[in-house]
């Protein structure tokens, strides 16, 4: 038996098979008696298949990439796409999942909905971490220096790189320490 954390998303949930409700996570689709025979009628698949001699085998199995159409050997049981094709392909579909959230969401709450968590994720910066300085209007939301204190953080990224690739490498300084010496 599963232990549900404190905070979970249990909710009452209808089950796609049997129309029954019960209690699921955000994801769940099936109640507890169509999931075992759901996972049973899997397993004979599975074994079907692997009787067959059709079963993907890790690391020996061949497949073609759905993207590029290139060939590749799995490294997973559900890989589609090849290791050059994998990282732009999953997000592209991360993307449209996500869009399709919003727009899901704005169908239920409204357009201020989205609108309000947008803004609720911008950070309005205005003055530099380091310094306090006031930034330029209209820089980009990430920004967080200066111009000034910016080339300091790129000099002691640079420093603490240096320290790494030494003859003798050695333990960088703190930030804080380094500045006082190099201002």
């Amino acid at each position: 038996m599963r232990i549900q954390m404190p905070g979970s998303s249990l909710a009452p949930r209808t089950c796609i098979v049997c129309c029954a409700t019960f209690l699921g996570g955000p994801s769940a689709k099936y109640c507890p008696d169509c999931r075992i025979e759901r996972r049973r009628e899997t397993d004979r698949q599975h074994k079907a298949r692997k009787r067959a001699g059709k079963s993907i085998i890790i690391g020996q199995t061949v497949g073609r990439c759905e993207k590029c159409g290139k060939e590749f050997i799995y490294t997973a049981g559900a890989q589609k796409y090849c290791p050059d094709c994998s990282e732009e392909a999953i997000k592209e579909k991360d993307r449209q999942s996500g869009r399709g959230w919003l727009k899901r969401a704005v169908e239920k709450h409204g357009r201020q909905y989205a609108d309000d968590r947008n803004a609720d994720r911008r950070v309005g910066r205005t003055t530099c971490i380091d310094c306090g300085a006031p930034l330029a209007p209209g820089h980009s939301a990430n920004k967080d220096y200066c111009p000034a204190c910016q080339r300091l953080h790129l000099r002691y990224a640079r420093y603490r790189t240096d320290c790494k690739r030494a003859k003798r490498p050695r333990e960088p300084v703190s930030y804080s320490a380094w500045k006082e010496g190099n201002r």
